[in-house]
């Protein structure tokens, strides 16, 4: 088995329901969305939130369409960096999590609300 060494886990709760579309011809499944992330600082409180955008495909993208915000979820993927070009001609670039996996994590929801 191959070595991905771009491999991301993270936990977090989903900042939107994710957008969906179907494209091409064979009409694959792409949903996108974006998970907040704590950032744990040095004494383990909250250092604040990183938010992550990520994409799923095919069944996957299928699933996660239909999860709302808010919802906790552990996803693992692999990172790839976009390219592009702006109007103005400015280069630009961003990472973004390609999911092979999702987990909803009840426990973590039923969690949080406890602490509400």
């Amino acid at each position: 088995m191959a070595q991905h060494f771009s491999r991301v886990d993270l936990v977090g709760n989903l900042t939107a329901t994710p957008t969906y579309i179907q494209a091409g011809e064979k009409k694959v499944a792409i949903a996108e969305g974006g998970i907040a992330v704590e950032r744990p600082s040095k004494n383990g409180s909250s250092a604040g939130v990183d938010f992550v955008d990520f994409v799923a495909f095919d069944a996957l993208a299928d699933v996660v369409r239909e999860l709302p915000k808010g919802t906790a979820v552990k996803i693992e993927g692999i990172l790839r960096q976009d390219r592009w070009t702006n109007d103005q001609g400015q280069k630009r670039s961003r990472l973004k999590v390609v999911a092979k996996r999702v987990y909803v994590l009840q426990e973590l929801a039923a969690e949080r609300q406890g602490e509400a």
